[in-house]
């Protein structure tokens, strides 16, 4: 599903700031899909455009007025179209992972460093899921509340998996005195 029906979906509910779309992409849909103010706008431009959302300015006194989007009876329509797809399923891509496997180039302090602040990135991203819980228990629906607490096991067994990588190079790096140095049949150093 795209950034384009994900706005959809979003104001399937009720009209909402370009801001406020933007809030929900930080807290409800930060684990698995995200989008910026960069891109939530021009987004919204092409969904007038389309016909499949339609925008008020609401004036405001002493404040910069506010422009409210809402879906029409075509954006309902094609939203609910985009729900009915195929699911697109997309290879898993993991940046950490694209460079353990090229681990052997670099030097212990560099892996390490490498997989410690993965550690500590994914730790941060389990406090921020922990603080909207609340949130998410007032203000979500039941599936609304499934796909939170997926995105909390899914990052917990990721940083469970991400401890035990760490366990392993710490282990191979004793184990290769220190130097940590990585040789595979063939190839020379």
């Amino acid at each position: 599903m795209n950034i384009q029906n994900i706005i959809l979906g979003l104001l399937q509910e009720r009209p909402k700031t370009g801001y406020e779309l933007k809030q929900e992409f930080d807290t409800s849909l930060g684990f698995f899909s995200g989008a910026s103010f960069g891109s939530i706008y021009p987004i919204l431009k092409r969904l007038e455009q389309q016909g499949l959302v339609r925008m008020k300015i609401q004036v405001q006194d002493g404040k910069p007025n506010r422009k409210i989007y809402s879906v029409t009876a075509k954006g309902r329509k094609a939203f609910a179209e985009a729900l009915g797809e195929t699911l697109s399923i997309t290879p898993y891509r993991n940046d950490l992972l694209k460079r353990l496997f090229f681990f052997s180039h670099l030097t212990p302090d560099q892996r390490m460093k490498i997989v410690s602040e993965y550690l500590e990135y994914l730790n941060g991203k389990a406090e921020l899921l922990a603080s909207l819980e609340p949130l998410v228990r007032e203000k979500a629906d039941p599936y609304q509340l499934m796909c939170y607490r997926f995105g909390v096991r899914h990052t917990q067994n990721t940083i469970e998996n991400t401890k035990q990588l760490k366990a392993e190079l710490e282990r191979h790096e004793k184990r290769a005195g220190g130097n940590g140095a990585s040789r595979r049949k063939g190839v020379k150093r």
